[in-house]
């Protein structure tokens, strides 16, 4: 593609599609595609951040949005199972902190991230 960065997103943006298309939606017969998008973009804004499913339910339920916790989890798991994102779960066992639902969750492919949500050198050293 010679470096021509639109092209390379346009591409990435193509690919990151099919995945969430063919592979997800598809597949799991995903009905509210549009909060799937939302919740990946979110998610990859966020990498690095501690996700809790409750707490993106109770936001969304304070916009009058009404989505379980159990639909969050479930989306955010394809996206595990897709390879779009890799999670970090607490780990501590010696802790009650081994049974939040608490998750970190990074991008399967630097490039899909950087397409999706753009890249900030500055901020994501």
């Amino acid at each position: 593609m010679h470096y021509d960065e639109q092209s390379i997103f346009e591409y990435l943006l193509s690919v990151y599609s099919s995945i969430i298309l063919k592979d997800i939606v598809q597949h799991q017969r995903i009905q509210n595609v549009r909060f799937l998008q939302d919740l990946y973009r979110y998610t990859m804004s966020n990498i690095g951040n501690i996700v809790s499913a409750k707490s993106i339910r109770d936001y969304l339920k304070s916009q009058q949005i009404v989505i379980s916790t159990d639909s969050v989890i479930n989306f955010l798991h394809y996206g595990t199972e897709t390879y779009i994102f890799n999670k970090i779960g607490s780990v501590n066992p010696d802790t009650k902190k081994y049974f939040e639902i608490y998750n970190k969750y990074y991008a399967g492919d630097i490039g899909l991230r950087n397409a999706l949500v753009g890249y900030n050198f500055d901020k994501d050293i």
